[in-house]
């Protein structure tokens, strides 16, 4: 069995709980042609960089697999006529195993690191709160989360 990665843009359309459930008809896909789920992230919504099928914006869901590679076209070709499937991304997963993580966790992450940084530095100067203003730093964005959605 080989490591593929699945990358799947949903339908905007879709509610909560229709996403789970055109989850688990992805995942019966998984079933009927042997692939064993090793890893299962499902992103949210996110702006699309360009219009798909008359949607804006889409719910994305990354899934790592393991598969026999003969199997892969026809669950390929299932996929791609799944029910509120509006794009997808099929390929090997790397070497090295690592999953790709979230633009918006990885944002908030490096959000967190960086304001952990700002109080480790305040703390080390031995400096109280100043009036400066955070809202003019170039580097700490107003709405991190808008301005990923625009960039992704």
């Amino acid at each position: 069995m080989k490591r593929y990665e699945l990358l799947l843009i949903l339908s905007s359309k879709l509610q909560d709980a229709e996403v789970s459930s055109a989850t688990d008809a992805i995942k019966k896909l998984f079933e009927k042609y042997g692939a064993s789920v090793k890893e299962e992230n499902i992103w949210g919504r996110m702006k699309l960089a360009y219009e798909i099928k008359r949607e804006k914006s889409g719910i994305y869901a990354l899934w790592q697999l393991e598969v026999e590679p003969e199997k892969t076209a026809a669950l390929q070709a299932d996929i791609q006529v799944a029910d509120h499937v509006i794009r997808f991304l099929f390929a090997a997963a790397p070497k090295h195993g690592k999953t790709i993580e979230s633009p918006i966790a990885v944002a908030a992450k490096e959000e967190a690191e960086r304001k952990e940084l700002d109080d480790a530095s305040k703390e080390a100067a031995g400096k109280t709160t100043t009036t400066t203003k955070k809202d003019d730093d170039p580097k700490k964005p107003k709405d991190l989360k808008k301005i990923l959605e625009e960039t992704v």
